[in-house]
């Protein structure tokens, strides 16, 4: 009887984050799950947490060159742009996404993008804006007003990066590196969010 492959184990349920040390291995176990989410399905590049040097815990999620976010090419020759600002919040001190953009492009030049999701959650001053929203790189003959149709403010809810990679592979032809376990991965990734920002709604 041949035996039943196991599902990739995806370990990250933070709580409170005491010391900056917990913090840095909650952010990396984070970044894991989020390369584990990309390495299955979309791209092979390393998804990793660097910390920003400052006088608060703070960092970011990315594809990264020499500590920099930069573009990672995915399976059918396009590319992502994927970047999570993480911090600590609240009393507790949890662990939470700041900012994040997540833009697909046909090449490097980031002046190819197709479409882009961001969110903030601590705007400046004066931002009047949805936190989270949509750009799409297109026109449309049936827009006529005078800002152009790129720069717009699309509201969304909030966007996970299992969704999004669910849509390249759906809607973008793009191939996953590992179909057998590829829809399990985006599965119990997005029921592992759902839980804790369930959790968080409790604790008030």
């Amino acid at each position: 009887m041949p035996s039943r492959r196991r599902s990739p184990a995806l370990q990250y349920s933070p709580g409170s984050l005491p010391t900056d040390a917990s913090a840095r291995r909650a952010a990396q176990e984070f970044a894991d799950l989020v390369g584990r989410v990309v390495n299955t399905t979309v791209s092979q590049c390393p998804i990793s947490f660097h910390q920003v040097e400052g006088r608060e815990f703070e960092g970011y999620v990315s594809h990264a060159e020499h500590k920099v976010p930069v573009p990672m090419p995915l399976e059918n020759g396009r590319y992502l742009y994927l970047y999570q600002r993480l911090g600590l919040r609240r009393p507790e001190r949890y662990l939470t996404t700041l900012e994040y953009k997540y833009q697909y492009q046909e090449a490097e030049d980031d002046e190819s993008w197709v479409f882009r999701y961001e969110y903030q959650r601590e705007p400046e001053e004066g931002y009047r804006y949805p936190l989270a929203h949509l750009h799409v790189n297109g026109a449309l003959e049936t827009y006529t007003a005078d800002k152009p149709f790129p720069r717009l403010h699309l509201p969304t809810d909030r966007v996970t990066i299992e969704s999004v990679v669910q849509h390249l592979v759906d809607e973008h032809e793009v191939a996953c590196i590992s179909p057998q376990n590829s829809q399990e991965v985006l599965r119990r990734s997005g029921e592992a969010f759902a839980e804790i920002q369930r959790r968080r709604l409790l604790d008030g």
